[in-house]
């Protein structure tokens, strides 16, 4: 896998270098200085699949900014964040959408950094298998990743999968391809099915979904696509932050209810306004 590396301090940043490609996992481990200069690598080459923000206590905005875009642009890019301070950073993640997979708190020690490294990698791994939808177009077979796919459409005996990069069109029935698909997929709509991992957000009559990809909603589907996003969150278990003493189990619902109390809201209306998962 193509990794990358920000940090503004060189020792750290060496440092982590060095253990990385001591994983076998990992190849190619570039390291930036400039997180505009890494953004624009991102966006225009698309040639990482993980890179690893290291921010300082003051930078906790510009970073989640930086992962923001990078979701916006490269959703399919996973970013492991190392920081300072975990609550700040943990408490501002629920006003953005990103992609981020892991938190790894400082300091960094050799073998504590490569080891915490290596399960986030190997949890994400699992938790994202290469599941695909498969299918036939005049006589070549496709197989197409469940997570590159944005959205399914159904017209008549048609069906098109929108990727982020590819529109795939061919004869079946989204019945018959729905029963194929994982949990991260929801029917919103007759004649759509959406990856739930790429939704921004929903409202009444449509869903939003990564590169500005708009999904009609039935009318007698709008309560079913909410309960079934935060439902579809709820129940990922592995859900931890690496912090200096350990694993911190579900720490995304704690802190959900803490922001709750302040809230008259209902639970679920509020996890879509504010949810963020760390999806390892």
């Amino acid at each position: 896998m193509r990794t990358a590396i920000f940090s503004v301090d060189e020792q750290r940043k060496t440092l982590m270098k060095r253990e990385l490609e001591k994983l076998e996992i990992l190849r190619n481990v570039q390291t930036f200085n400039n997180l505009n200069c890494l953004l624009e690598e991102i966006i225009y080459e698309n040639i990482f699949d993980y890179v690893i923000v290291d921010i300082e206590k003051n930078g906790i905005e510009h970073g989640l900014e930086f992962a923001q875009k990078v979701y916006q642009r490269q959703p399919l890019v996973k970013l492991i964040f190392v920081i300072e301070d975990g609550n700040d950073f943990i408490e501002n993640l629920f006003l953005i959408y990103a992609n981020i997979v892991g938190v790894y708190q400082k300091p960094v020690i050799s073998k504590r950094f490569s080891g915490i490294i290596k399960k986030i990698l190997e949890k994400n791994s699992s938790c994202s298998q290469k599941e695909k939808l498969v299918f036939r177009k005049k006589g070549e077979i496709y197989a197409i990743p469940l997570e590159e796919i944005i959205y399914i459409e159904s017209s008549g005996h048609k069906v098109m999968v929108f990727t982020d990069t590819e529109k795939y069109c061919y004869y079946g029935k989204i019945d018959t391809i729905k029963e194929s698909l994982t949990e991260v997929f929801f029917q919103c709509h007759k004649s759509y099915l959406i990856n739930m991992d790429r939704i921004i957000n929903i409202e009444k009559e449509a869903v939003t979904l990564s590169q500005g990809k708009r999904v009609p909603i039935s009318q007698s589907k709008y309560r079913k696509t909410k309960d079934a996003y935060s439902q579809y969150y709820m129940n990922r278990k592995n859900r931890y932050i690496e912090t200096r003493g350990g694993v911190i189990d579900k720490i995304g619902l704690r802190i959900i209810e803490e922001f709750k109390s302040h809230c008259k809201m209902k639970k679920q209306d509020f996890i879509l306004q504010w949810l963020f998962i760390l999806k390892v």
